[in-house]
């Protein structure tokens, strides 16, 4: 009787722990892994457009548009493209922004970051209203999980409107350098703190940083390609249902030797 009772409770404490894990986040800080002291080798382009999207630790957020050139190219023309990188520093400095430029790489980096979700809502006006089931695309509910399906496209749609960030380093950091659309590349990354069973995407990559303890979903484009829809699956443990068996569980686990004293007892009498 003892070896059921200790078995029972065995398989309550598994499904609790189950439950908690699935909800919990890896530790992050705000350190971008990406800078390159030495270069980058573009491979197949001139310039590099880049804007990274980190959801961090609890409700941390961080934001970043790069503009990287191709090393090789950026060493031939190093003074013209040093103006430029300076010009579009100064721009997002005036908008608030963090700003880096590297002049040995030939890449500059304007960064956000928010340590509170209240922060951030403040910064983009939100107008105080949680987000709800019906702004998913498609909401999928199975018997212990729930798959919540969004569907957007990259920041790299507005690139021709040359009052938007990205476009503006596009105008200024390519088209003003010289550089031919089809010698630009774009990618967009997006960090999250959970893994890859929790959160999947079509992402043409997926890599662990150590660094900033996220996982990076890197999605590559061209200028031809810019309106690429983004997918994201978030699947997430059912609640309620995993709350119904834990409840269950314990009426169980009290059910079972109360029944044995009960039967014991009529056996006596």
């Amino acid at each position: 009787m003892k070896k059921v009772i200790c078995f029972i409770l065995i398989v309550v404490l598994f499904i609790l722990v189950v439950t908690i894990s699935g909800c919990t986040y890896a530790a992050v800080n705000d350190t971008d892994d990406d800078t390159q002291k030495n270069g980058t080798d573009l491979d197949g382009g001139y310039a590099r457009i880049s804007y990274h999207n980190y959801v961090q630790y609890v409700s941390g957020y961080y934001f970043a548009f790069r503009l990287t050139y191709d090393y090789d190219y950026y060493q031939k023309k190093k003074s013209t493209l040093n103006v430029l990188l300076n010009e579009l520093g100064e721009s997002f400095k005036n908008n608030g922004y963090d700003v880096s430029v590297n002049d040995l790489s030939g890449e500059m980096t304007a960064s956000l970051s928010f340590k509170s979700t209240e922060e951030y809502l403040k910064y983009t006006d939100y107008n105080g209203f949680l987000p709800q089931e019906s702004s998913y695309d498609s909401v999928e509910k199975k018997a212990f999980y729930i798959d919540r399906t969004s569907k957007s496209k990259t920041i790299f749609t507005d690139i021709d409107k040359e009052y938007k960030f990205i476009g503006r380093i596009y105008s200024v950091g390519c088209l003003k350098a010289g550089i031919d659309k089809n010698d630009v590349l774009l990618q967009y990354v997006y960090g999250t703190p959970y893994k890859e069973k929790f959160l999947k995407t079509n992402a043409d990559q997926v890599v662990y940083s150590p660094e900033n303890s996220i996982y990076l979903h890197i999605f590559n484009m061209n200028m031809d390609t810019r309106d690429r829809e983004i997918i994201l699956i978030n699947h997430s443990p059912n609640v309620t249902a995993w709350y119904a068996v834990t409840i269950a569980a314990g009426v169980i686990v009290f059910a079972i030797p109360l029944t044995v004293y009960l039967v014991k007892r009529k056996k006596k009498e």
